[in-house]
């Protein structure tokens, strides 16, 4: 290993006969989150793992150049250049089984077709859908569901009128304040393969989200599904 765009050139004679043989060496940079370091004792130069890392707790390898990621934490590249971290991935959308990953393709940290950084976007031509964190193939075909959200509407605010229901005090305020809060923390309450998901499939039906996948239209991203389910 060594710095970027450095080639080296051996030149092998052997005598008698002075025959002489030239070989071409390229330095190797070092892989994605290693820094090139210079050891003053015996000057050669080693592939440590980034001081960002290790400042934070990350477990290097440079012998295989992968890094160990603890828990349900995000490791990647900021900029394809600068190491970054994230303690806590949001629900479903990192790949919780791998714990060593090298940083030249941290995609493969991502689960349902994400990627970038913490895996807040999707892949390609792939949307965001309601009800699940994956990124799926969608069509604007799907726009025609917009007819169903407008009379589920208008039977959800039917029945709080009839049956005399509000929902700023008494039980029912507490209970939909509390499905706000297991949603908002719903990283912590549920994990990726957990037994509670049939619950969390109630409390998003609480929180007037579907709770299972439906796509919308097609490019839709994360910010714009946030301020769909504000709306509805």
């Amino acid at each position: 290993y060594g710095p970027e765009m450095v080639s080296l050139t051996l030149v092998l004679s052997t005598y008698p006969g002075g025959k002489q043989t030239v070989i071409e060496v390229k330095l190797l940079p070092c892989e994605p989150g290693f820094t090139l370091t210079s050891n003053s004792s015996n000057n050669l130069m080693t592939c440590d793992c980034s001081l960002f890392f290790t400042s934070h707790g990350v477990v290097c390898d440079a012998s295989d150049g992968t890094v160990t990621r603890n828990k349900n934490s995000w490791i990647g590249l900021y900029n394809n250049t600068l190491p970054a971290l994230a303690s806590n991935c949001p629900l479903d959308y990192c790949n919780t089984t791998i714990i060593k990953l090298s940083l030249a393709s941290p995609g493969d940290l991502c689960n349902g077709g994400r990627t970038g950084i913490i895996c807040g976007h999707c892949h390609g031509n792939l949307s965001v859908i309601f009800g699940s964190s994956q990124c799926k193939v969608c069509s604007d075909m799907w726009l025609m569901t917009l007819v169903m959200f407008a009379v589920l509407g208008a039977l959800l605010v039917a029945t709080l009128f009839f049956l005399n229901l509000t929902v700023t005090q008494g039980t029912l305020y507490g209970l939909i304040f509390y499905a706000n809060i297991v949603q908002v923390n719903s990283s912590i309450f549920f994990s990726h393969q957990s037994i509670l998901r049939p619950l969390q499939v109630i409390v998003s039906l609480v929180n007037l989200d579907l709770g299972i996948p439906l796509c919308f239209y097609d490019g839709m991203d994360d910010a714009d599904k946030a301020g769909l389910q504000f709306v509805f």
